[in-house]
């Protein structure tokens, strides 16, 4: 295996995605024990940022050599292994572990790209957040635009919170109260957003327009280059499922026939079988009773 840290913007880089396997359990992270969380560290970790750009104002080599100096916010590893695809096309992963990581990251983005949209940031600040969300449409269909493909039976809900304009989303949300992936949307939509209209917050100094565009400036930036994921790249020899179980000792635990079921199919889709195809015709109704 090839372990490596990346930041967000490496690791959601465009041509890039990372598909979650039908036979993964669902997404279960929830805005008390996760969501929040994550919000709070991403906050505090752009807060100390802003603390060093303006202890070092407006000196350039003090500025350059606060921005080397500042401290990454690690959020955890996840597990993947290569899909083959065509050469020149979609780089693309297979999620061993680390789905729901994955997943609630891309709702942060969308989240954080709705609040630097209702704002007054520059078109360059949506451009630079649209990247993280989505792989470039004139390169890629519609479904290879997205970089993280979850469970067939998670698609519309998951696809109506990536895809749904800021406006919509309260209407959409009111139709399917249901959906965590809505309410974790509209979540990584509002904080965000109170953070940059919060005057009591430091904005990145560099950004003389105004005081909410450089808090927007300095929250993309935190989000681009100061979160990092440990990424361990699985190769042929290595054995998946028991780095599986391993590393999922320490979450939420998992019940035998959640053990059963990722043997098979890892077993499976390493041997040619269309996983999705058997998931299917074999196992499907068992996740549904």
């Amino acid at each position: 295996m090839k372990a490596a840290p990346r930041t967000l913007k490496k690791l959601f880089g465009n041509g890039r995605q990372f598909r979650i396997p039908v036979y993964q359990r669902p997404y279960v992270w929830t805005r008390d024990r996760q969501w929040e969380p994550l919000w709070d560290d991403v906050a505090s970790t752009a807060r100390q940022f802003a603390k060093s750009l303006h202890a070092a104002w407006p000196d350039p080599q003090s500025l350059r050599k606060a921005e080397e100096d500042a401290r990454p916010h690690f959020l955890g590893a996840i597990v993947v292994e290569p899909i083959h695809t065509v050469v020149g096309g979609l780089e693309t992963r297979s999620v061993v572990d680390g789905q729901q990581r994955l997943t609630t990251l891309q709702l942060l983005l969308r989240g954080v790209l709705d609040a630097v949209e209702g704002n007054t940031a520059s078109g360059k600040l949506v451009a630079r957040m649209g990247k993280l969300v989505k792989n470039d449409p004139d390169e890629f269909g519609k479904r290879e635009q997205l970089k993280v493909t979850p469970r067939r039976s998670d698609d519309p809900s998951y696809l109506a919170a990536i895809d749904t304009s800021a406006d919509c989303l309260d209407d959409l949300q009111q139709e399917h109260p249901e959906s965590v992936f809505l309410a974790a949307r509209r979540y990584f939509s509002l904080a965000p957003a109170d953070f940059i209209n919060d005057d009591r917050e430091l904005g990145d100094p560099r950004e003389s327009d105004t005081p909410d565009k450089g808090r927007a400036t300095l929250l993309v930036n935190t989000l681009l280059g100061l979160l990092k994921l440990v990424v361990i790249d699985l190769e042929d020899m290595d054995d998946a499922q028991v780095i599986f179980e391993v590393l999922n000792a320490r979450n939420t635990p998992l019940s035998a026939t959640d053990l059963v079921k990722n043997l098979l199919f890892m077993r499976a889709q390493r041997t040619g079988h269309d996983a999705d195809d058997l998931y299917a015709k074999v196992w499907a109704r068992f996740d549904k009773d």
